[in-house]
């Protein structure tokens, strides 16, 4: 399996119209004999002619899984407007990545000043901290079950 990830301009760009101005296609159903609308994710915009979901917005979403994945060094996209390339352009720079663009693909790789991932963990003391101060918090008073293990002693 090829771990580059290929993300074209024509892939997920295009019109949120049916062609006739409409949101979405409209067709019969042989079963119940209801006219059906297909719904199409991304079109929230009934007026405009631009379509409410762009490449850039997978390439952030792309480029966000890419930063915090520690074994991929490379973010491989498809060709992109000159508009989009300048505004990843400027996350590039904001993340401290290395960005190469040609006429058919665009390629982030990380460097050693790239921000990486930081994994917090909860230790199993807050964990039951934040357990007893609910207990006490919703308990009914006077109940002997409502007092945390440590006060039972």
């Amino acid at each position: 399996m090829d771990d580059d990830i290929m993300w074209g301009a024509g892939a997920g760009a295009g019109s949120c119209s049916g062609g006739d101005g409409s949101l979405g296609d409209v067709s019969s159903d042989p079963v119940s004999g209801l006219d059906v609308r297909e719904i199409r994710g991304g079109c929230r915009r009934i007026r405009e002619e631009r379509p409410g979901f762009t490449v850039l917005t997978s390439a952030n979403e792309l480029l966000s899984r890419f930063l915090q994945d520690r074994l991929q060094t490379e973010l491989r996209l498809g060709p992109l407007d000159p508009t989009e390339i300048e505004k990843l352009r400027s996350l590039a720079v904001m993340y401290s990545l290395d960005m190469t663009t040609t006429s058919d693909r665009t390629v982030l790789t990380k460097t050693s000043n790239t921000m990486q991932a930081v994994k917090v963990e909860q230790t199993n003391m807050s964990q039951r901290l934040l357990t007893d101060f609910k207990r006490r918090c919703y308990s009914v008073p006077g109940h002997k079950n409502n007092q945390p293990d440590s006060d039972n002693n």
